[in-house]
């Protein structure tokens, strides 16, 4: 699944080297102004009916920053493909592209040329990984053009997703699902020089916190990198983290992992979901790591991952798996979807993205009835806002501190019970008072 503009892309394949499985582009569409979301399917049959084959195994979306219209889709067996207006243009297949199939059969690359992941970069160029061949890193130019890029330590493995390091745009991180490797390059920004370029490859990582031990893992499913710039990576002994993403190539970089401490007397701690196959990895807008598990469902945790916030599960939530393929979050709004086997749900979550400015700051439901028993939420904030709930006198009934762009109140006073029918007013200011405003609610009991 993929977020972008107001639209969530969902595409139904997976990782398989044997098992050919159809598939079809879902995008929901959502209309939050006038609450009336829209599926709309691109199936199957009509990419069929332009290219001749099958469409199988379609594993990732990158969708252009300037067009939603326009994206692409991988294919872990048969090539990219191309949208625009919604509708299917183009097969990048490697006849028309420097895309390879698996060097074991390439005389049919229509269903052996193995791609996963797909990202653009800064420049409108798009990163996609090529699995079965010498040159895994194909890329996509702006101008329509292809080269690829060929790094000796990733030669032995197929592989997964690709990050582009939100502090170092040259920077990319690529996984290797099955083989639990995790590969690094920074391509120096000339795509068609790689001499000036840096790789490098672990398959153990030095343990921050027990010098001379390593950490090693069999699969890494996921990667994310949050608004610090510390990168996540979701395998089956939980998540591994790396700080100081500027110093990866030195020799003795680290990996961490976040300590649950017992609290029992003992001063020893846990290790973070250590027994846990991570699949999911999102960051929502207050910084905190939804993270989706193999057979425990769905965390939230906090910025540091070490509060549980919430623990989603199929047994206590509408979650339809404890299996949780992915998670992706609307910016805006703050929902979070869940991919599971059985289907997606959403979870209206309390923390969006912030714009830095304060824009179209609103509460809702507004006005409250008296049957309302809800979360009040309010939106448009900028990151940390302090919000004083008070009555038109000016008394203090609640105060909070936003998440990202939202903050809620839940229509208590500070003793737990419903204020008054009346008009209450949300005062709003960032954390050093230089952007302030207010908005009204109108509550009914």
């Amino acid at each position: 699944m993929t977020f972008a503009g107001e639209k969530l892309f969902v595409v139904p394949g997976r990782l398989q080297f044997t098992e050919f499985l159809s598939g079809e582009v879902m995008i929901l569409n959502k209309d939050n102004k006038n609450n009336n979301d829209e599926w709309m399917n691109i199936a199957a049959s009509t990419i069929r009916d332009s290219t001749k084959y099958d469409v199988l195994n379609l594993m990732n979306i990158a969708v252009d920053s300037l067009d939603n219209s326009h994206f692409f889709v991988t294919s872990f067996g048969t090539g990219l493909y191309e949208f625009r207006n919604y509708k299917f243009i183009k097969w990048h297949t490697p006849l028309n592209s420097t895309l390879e199939p698996h060097y074991l059969v390439p005389n049919n690359p229509y269903r052996y040329t193995r791609l996963d992941g797909a990202v653009f970069d800064k420049n409108d160029n798009l990163f996609l990984t090529n699995s079965s061949v010498d040159k895994k890193i194909k890329i996509l130019l702006k101008n329509g053009t292809w080269t690829s890029l060929k790094y000796e330590g990733l030669t032995n493995y197929d592989l997964g997703k690709i990050l582009i390091n939100n502090q170092n745009q040259n920077q990319k991180w690529v996984t290797a699902p099955h083989y639990g490797a995790l590969g690094v390059f920074d391509d120096n920004g000339t795509l068609d020089i790689q001499t000036d370029d840096k790789f490098i490859n672990f398959e153990t990582f030095a343990d921050a916190d027990n010098e001379g031990s390593k950490i090693s893992y069999k699969k890494g499913s996921c990667i994310a990198q949050d608004k610090n710039g510390i990168i996540w990576l979701g395998t089956d002994t939980g998540p591994l983290l790396f700080y100081n993403t500027s110093k990866v190539f030195d020799a003795g970089y680290t990996c961490s992992r976040v300590k649950i401490p017992r609290n029992n007397g003992t001063g020893l701690a846990d290790y973070l979901l250590q027994s846990e196959h991570v699949k999911a990895i999102a960051i929502d807008g207050a910084n905190r790591k939804w993270i989706g598990t193999e057979t425990s469902g769905a965390y939230l945790l906090s910025e540091n991952g070490q509060e549980t916030i919430e623990h989603f599960t199929a047994s206590n939530s509408p979650l339809l798996s404890n299996d949780v393929l992915s998670i992706e979050i609307n910016p805006k709004t703050g929902e979070v979807f869940f991919g599971t086997g059985n289907g997606i749900v959403s979870y209206q979550s309390d923390a969006a993205e912030s714009t830095g400015m304060y824009e179209n700051v609103h509460a809702y439901p507004n006005p409250v009835r008296e049957n309302f028993n809800g979360i009040i939420t309010i939106t448009g904030l900028v990151a940390n806002t302090n919000v004083k709930i008070t009555d038109l006198n000016g008394n203090l009934i609640c105060q909070t501190v936003s998440n990202g762009a939202i903050a809620t109140w839940n229509g208590k006073d500070t003793n737990g019970n419903k204020v008054r029918t009346g008009i209450y007013l949300a005062i709003c200011a960032n954390e050093d008072g230089t952007q302030s405003t207010i908005t009204k609610i109108m509550v009914i009991n």
